[in-house]
Order: structure tokens, then C-alpha cells, then sequence
């Protein structure tokens, strides 16, 4: 496989997409993936080389800008189970669904702490952990949360802003 700076890939693990920043010299692949750096090795990474694959929008705009606005008046808890947010979605691949579930979680968490509501609920089932560990990375690192407490035999984070 040739890979090359600028390169469109699918990073096989989480299922994101990103382009190919830099390959360093001891063989990991720095990829830009949502606006963050992730070094990962070449067997984690699959060049999209089809020229026609258009990614979806969602993964280009900022979520804001095209969707409507979460109804949190009286909610504090989102369930990012691919069915309860976009049931058209369910046949998609992991690629596809696990950048949605992130930005729709984003979005939840923006307007939360828009409303200042200090305790929120992310539903993430138990599953392989995948989407779970990006929630807690986004939490940490982005929003600063003060207390991330699993909860229903990990399946849930009790958030603590």
C-alpha cells in the first residue's frame, strides 16, 4: 500500500476518518481526525482511494450549522445508541455511525452547558468501548468535566461539569 501526506483514510479501530499529516521515522502515522492529531501504525490504516467517495456532510460543517438544536428544557440525558438518534442510520457502517454519535454527543454536552446544567447522562451502551472511550477523551480534554462516574454496569456516564 502506498500512503502519501494528504492522503483520505478510515482508521480501521475506531472507524474515523481522517487525512494522513505526517509519517514519521519510527513508522507511526500521524493523522488529523476531528481537529486533533492521532498517531496510529499503517495496520490501522485504510487509504480511501476511490477519488467518487464523497464523504457525508457531517463530517466537513460544523454540527451547528446544520442541525437544529437539541430540545434541553427538561433533558439531561442523551442516548447515543445509533437507533434512538437516527434510525435511518442503523444499516450504516461503524466508519459512518461513530463520527454522528460524536457530534451529536458534542452538541448535547455545548448545549448543556449552555442551559448550565452541571449533571448530565450519556447512554453509550456496553459494547466494545469504542464510542465510550471518545465520550471520556471529549469530557477530559475538551470540556473539562470534574467527575465521570460509569454507571449501569458501564453502559451510562453520570457527568459532573
Amino acid at each position: 500500500m502506498s500512503l502519501w501526506i494528504g492522503d483520505k483514510v478510515l482508521l480501521k479501530k475506531s472507524g474515523r476518518f481522517g487525512i494522513v499529516t505526517s509519517i514519521e521515522k519510527n513508522g507511526k502515522i500521524k493523522v488529523t481526525v476531528e481537529n486533533t492529531f492521532i498517531y496510529t501504525n499503517i495496520a490501522n490504516v485504510q487509504v480511501i482511494e476511490n477519488e467518487d467517495y464523497v464523504f457525508p456532510d457531517w463530517v466537513y460543517l460544523n454540527e451547528r450549522e446544520k442541525s437544529k438544536p437539541l430540545d434541553l428544557s427538561r433533558n439531561d440525558t442523551i442516548d447515543l445508541h445509533i437507533e434512538k438518534l437516527d434510525p435511518s442510520m442503523e444499516n450504516q457502517s461503524a466508519a459512518m455511525i461513530l463520527p454522528f454519535q460524536i457530534k451529536k454527543c458534542r452538541l448535547f454536552i455545548e448545549q448543556n452547558i449552555a442551559v448550565k446544567k452541571s449533571i448530565m447522562y450519556i447512554i453509550c451502551g456496553k459494547g466494545a468501548g469504542v464510542l465510550k472511550q471518545e465520550v471520556k477523551a471529549i469530557l477530559k480534554n475538551e470540556f473539562n468535566a470534574k467527575f465521570i462516574v460509569e454507571k449501569n454496569n458501564g453502559g451510562m456516564l453520570e457527568v459532573w461539569m
